[in-house]
């Protein structure tokens, strides 16, 4: 006896595709820097809700709010006066990304290094001095 695969309720495909839909649109009308921090979440009462990774972003964002209102509106059956909400997501509620890897500046190796020459104390500095490797080991990988 064959297993078949078990299929979700049409109603459920029809919301999940005009969830994708929806994304999809807000990402197109947005610049890519900032499209990349914007997940839709809901559209209710005449209110989008938005949610941003990045609480410093939502100001510039909310400059987009007449283009992402019509980019919302063109997928709907009949446009409607809407308003755009934001909400604050942690970054574990970011859709498939990879965490940032980020090194050390050269400038950053070299001051470390520079004040674990400077320190008096030798234990402070045999310390900062071992960062500086450590920072320069890193930057290396």
């Amino acid at each position: 006896m064959a297993l078949q695969r078990p299929a979700l309720p049409s109603n459920v495909l029809k919301i999940v595709s005009q969830h994708q839909a929806m994304q999809q649109a807000i990402r197109t009308c947005l610049p890519i820097e900032l499209a990349a921090h914007v997940t839709y979440i809901n559209l209710r009462s005449g209110t989008l809700i938005l949610g941003c990774n990045q609480q410093s972003l939502v100001t510039t964002l909310r400059f987009c709010a007449p283009q992402l209102l019509a980019a919302v509106n063109a997928l709907l059956p009949s446009p409607s006066a809407l308003r755009v909400a934001w909400r604050a997501q942690t970054v574990s509620a970011r859709p498939h990304t990879q965490p940032l890897q980020r090194s050390p500046s050269p400038q950053a190796m070299e001051l470390v290094a520079t004040t674990a020459k400077n320190i008096q104390d030798p234990a402070l500095s045999a310390a900062m001095q071992g960062l500086a490797r450590a920072m320069r080991r890193s930057a290396r990988l």
